[in-house]
């Protein structure tokens, strides 16, 4: 059986609250390439926000602040 791999997209919604969005992917080329355009969109269309794009992650911050308002994680299902 192939493994597939989801991305946990974890944000501070309007009312403060964190909140969760999983969106799944039949490879890992596939997850990584999503979360890597998500944060260079995001960044590029945002100019406050930065993003900080890992291997198998993206934080997005507002300009200034130490902690990420957004990340996407690249998990493997089991």
């Amino acid at each position: 059986m192939k493994a597939k791999f989801k991305v946990i997209n974890s944000f501070k919604s309007v009312d403060g609250k964190w909140k969760k969005q999983e969106h799944e992917f039949n490879t890992l080329e596939e997850a990584k390439k999503w979360v890597n355009a998500a944060g260079l969109y995001f960044e590029s269309n945002n100019p406050e926000w930065r993003a900080d794009i890992g291997l198998l992650e993206v934080k997005l911050y507002k300009r200034g602040d130490l902690m990420p308002a957004e990340t996407m994680e690249i998990q493997e299902i089991n």
